[in-house]
């Protein structure tokens, strides 16, 4: 099997209208707002994964309605960035909210059992 260590996040984008002016700081600004599943370790694991792997995903996730989406995202696959886009997709501005991350800690991980199969 292959073990990935890393991040799963829900990716927020948000891209302006193409009618918007130039000027979008502080004011709200007409567009869109999508959400995808993300995250370097989340994406590295899917890519083995649709390609046969034996992946197992070693992250974590929050207890709320942000980390159930990325929970039922995976599992209709079978298997926290948020930005905002100009119309033309190039990025203006990112929030990457990953204090989660610090609460990640190998006693949880071997805690839980998920290392057991590595030895």
């Amino acid at each position: 099997p292959l073990f990935v260590i890393g991040g799963l996040a829900l990716d927020i984008t948000a891209t302006t209208a193409k009618t918007t002016a130039t000027s979008i700081l502080h004011t709200s600004t007409p567009g869109s707002v999508r959400q995808s599943l993300g995250g370097v370790g989340r994406n590295v694991a899917e890519a083995a994964f649709r390609t046969g792997g034996n992946v197992h995903l070693i992250s974590t996730v929050g207890d709320d309605l942000s980390g159930e989406a990325v929970l039922q995202g995976m599992r209709s696959i079978g298997m926290v960035y948020n930005a905002l886009h100009s119309n033309d997709g190039q990025l203006v501005a990112a929030v990457a909210d990953m204090n989660i991350f610090e609460q990640m800690n190998d006693s949880k991980v071997i805690e839980k059992g998920i290392l057991q199969e590595l030895y």
